[in-house]
C-alpha cells in the first residue's frame, strides 16, 4: 500500500511539474536602436516595438528601459559611444543580463535597412542577428518589419534551416520555368 502511494506521489509531482513547467525566460536589455538617418522620435518607436514584439514571445524577461538608463548613468555609461563588441559586453554585465539586443536602421531613398542582434553577455558570440531591406513606408517598418524581424530571432535553428531549404527549393523551381 504504501509503496502504491509512493508511486502514485511520484507519477503525480512529475505530471504536475510536467503541465507547469515554463522555460526559463532569458534576461535581456534591448538598447535604442541606432539610424543618423532616422529622426529620434521615429528611433524610439521602433525600439518600443521590438521591446513589444520581443515580450510577446514570452521567452524574454526584459529590463525596463529606465533601469538600463539610470545603470548606464550612474556607471558613466554612454550608449551613443559604446558600440563595439567588448564595451557591450561590459554594458551587459552592469546590467545583469544575459543577452543584449542592439541595432540599427538607415533609410536609403525608399529603402529601409533594419538590422538586429542579440549577442551573449558572457561569451561576447552573436548569437542570432537579422538584416531585413524593406522597401516600405516608415509606419509598414514599426507594423510589420519589426515583427519579422523578431520572428526570425526568435526562431531555431531548425525552423530557420526549414525556412532556408524551402526559400531555395522555391527559388529553383522558379528558375527551371
Amino acid at each position: 500500500m504504501i509503496r502504491h502511494l509512493t508511486l502514485f506521489s511520484l507519477i503525480f509531482v512529475g505530471l504536475f511539474h510536467c503541465l507547469f513547467a515554463q522555460e526559463k525566460q532569458v534576461n535581456i536589455a534591448v538598447l535604442d536602436l541606432e539610424g543618423e538617418t532616422l529622426t529620434q522620435e521615429e528611433r524610439t518607436a521602433l525600439t518600443n516595438k521590438l521591446i513589444l514584439e520581443l515580450s510577446k514571445t514570452e521567452r524574454y524577461n526584459i529590463i525596463e528601459r529606465a533601469r538600463i538608463k539610470d545603470v548606464l548613468k550612474e556607471q558613466g555609461f554612454q550608449q551613443a559611444v559604446c558600440s563595439d563588441q567588448s564595451c557591450l559586453v561590459q554594458m551587459g554585465q552592469l546590467l545583469g543580463v544575459e543577452q543584449l539586443v542592439t541595432g540599427s536602421i538607415v533609410k536609403f531613398g525608399n529603402l529601409y535597412s533594419l538590422y538586429v542582434k542579440i549577442m551573449n553577455v558572457a561569451t561576447g558570440e552573436i548569437v542570432k542577428n537579422v538584416n531585413l531591406e524593406l522597401t516600405v513606408s516608415i509606419e509598414e517598418v514599426l507594423t510589420q518589419g519589426i515583427k519579422q524581424a523578431v520572428g526570425q530571432l526568435v526562431k531555431s535553428k531548425e525552423e530557420s534551416k526549414k525556412t532556408e531549404t524551402s526559400t531555395i527549393q522555391q527559388l529553383q523551381k522558379g528558375l527551371k520555368t
